[in-house]
């Protein structure tokens, strides 16, 4: 992912004196004082990277806009070795299978890693600066807490009790270049192995660290920065960690029948066995180019959905899946892609317009194959608390929730560029 920063030598300057008053003990989000600040980032893959719901009273800009990965190359999936890992006490660490595993004999604290670049890093941390580490880890039995060991403010942890691996996240702030460090906690004891893979480490270059600034915000789609494609607002406060709606699908699993779920160009619909759990979809080829099918929830205008479906091969392997918004681009996987004999979750973000949108499924199919391809777990939710890489929009410095302004012809589905200044 590139990323573009634009910026006066006034604004690196407010910009170190935002960073230097963070708070870590109270998610490290301070106010900025004096000077200017003029921040562009320019986002060069397109959809994907934002999120923004422009609903009054729930309006928020954010997403997961990250730097590279600063794990050394082979050092987050264990290529050979254990790394700069260090056991603690008579704990013992092996590589197995390109894994880390970490045995207890004698410490709860488990083993160690020094986040700094004489270790296993490609640069110290930058004191202040909002990091995303993502990981996956199991345990042969019990639980065991893997810790971001902070030098200063709370230390952000998750309990592992999964028997099987799993995907964690943790946010936290760097309170020293050299000696916050990532390990095991409490809970870590006899008889138990906890094992660790596909470590990343990512500094987050989002909105959020404007958070409670009430910096000026702009943010403006691929047509241009003029007025009518850009929306505008203050910063408020950070979002407190995604969350998501009920299921707005009436029939999301298929167990029974495909009632809820429209055919169009001649697809053949049915519930069959084998899906990710119980029944599945299978769409068939019945007599036109690219059958497909669609379901609709009810839905607020302005806000943002989470849409997510399983996906399989049948005697058919391209397909294609997204949310339909009447207005709006359609978020979603708009070209062709290719499903596997293995069943493959997929998901998308987007801004939806009417009060009745959609989650369309296809077969990328020729007239006449009589081809099949699968599809389960289907989910439609509404975002309802952004993750902690957003900040909430406010229509005055300190006021309310709500965009000062959007432009006429402002697409949330395209957002290209912005700016916080203040």
């Amino acid at each position: 992912m590139k990323k573009l920063f634009k910026h006066t030598i006034g604004a690196l300057l407010s910009f170190v004196l935002l960073l230097a008053i963070l708070n870590p003990l109270v998610f490290g989000f301070g106010a900025m004082v004096g000077g200017s600040s003029d921040v562009v980032v320019e986002d060069e893959t397109g959809y994907g990277d934002y999120r923004i719901s422009l609903a009054d009273g729930q309006s928020w800009f954010g997403g997961d806009n990250l730097t590279a990965d600063l794990f050394d190359a082979g050092a987050g999936v264990f290529t050979s070795g254990t790394y700069a890992w260090t056991a603690n006490g008579a704990n013992t660490i092996a590589n197995v299978a390109n894994e880390l595993q970490i045995t207890y004999v004698d410490s709860s604290s488990g083993a160690y890693n020094n986040l700094r670049d004489s270790a296993d890093l490609s640069s110290d941390l930058t004191i202040g600066q909002l990091y995303q580490y993502s990981f996956d880890a199991y345990i042969n039995t019990g639980s065991a807490d893997v810790v971001v060991d902070l030098t200063l403010g709370t230390d952000p942890t998750v309990t592992v009790t999964n028997t099987t691996k799993q995907s964690f996240v943790l946010y936290f702030i760097a309170s020293h270049a050299t000696n916050d460090q990532i390990r095991l906690g409490g809970g870590f004891g006899a008889g138990e192995i906890i094992t660790l893979d596909n470590l990343v480490l990512k500094a987050v270059t989002s909105p959020a660290i404007y958070a409670g600034t009430g910096a000026f915000v702009r943010v403006c789609d691929s047509g241009g920065t003029d007025a009518a494609n850009c929306a505008t607002g203050y910063a408020g406060s950070a979002g407190t960690g995604e969350t998501l709606g009920g299921e707005l699908l009436s029939n999301p699993s298929f167990d029974a029948n495909t009632t809820g779920w429209n055919p169009l160009a001649s697809a053949v619909l049915a519930s069959v066995a084998g899906g990710v759990s119980n029944n599945s979809l299978r769409i068939t080829e019945g007599g036109e180019n690219n059958p497909f099918t669609f379901s609709s929830g009810t839905s607020v205008a302005g806000k943002e959905y989470m849409t997510g479906v399983w996906v399989k091969q049948g005697t058919e392997s391209t397909y294609r899946a997204y949310t339909d918004t009447s207005v709006y681009n359609d978020p979603g996987f708009l070209t062709d892609q290719e499903a596997t004999a293995t069943w493959v979750y997929i998901n998308w973000y987007g801004v939806v317009f009417d009060t009745s949108e959609s989650l369309v499924l296809m077969q990328i199919a020729t007239l006449g194959a009589a081809t099949t391809i699968f599809s389960d777990e289907a989910s439609f939710k509404k975002v309802t608390e952004p993750n902690p890489n957003s900040v909430m929009i406010l229509k005055t410095p300190g006021g309310t929730e709500g965009w000062l302004q959007i432009g006429a012809t402002f697409d949330p589905n395209d957002i290209s560029t912005f700016t916080i200044s203040q």
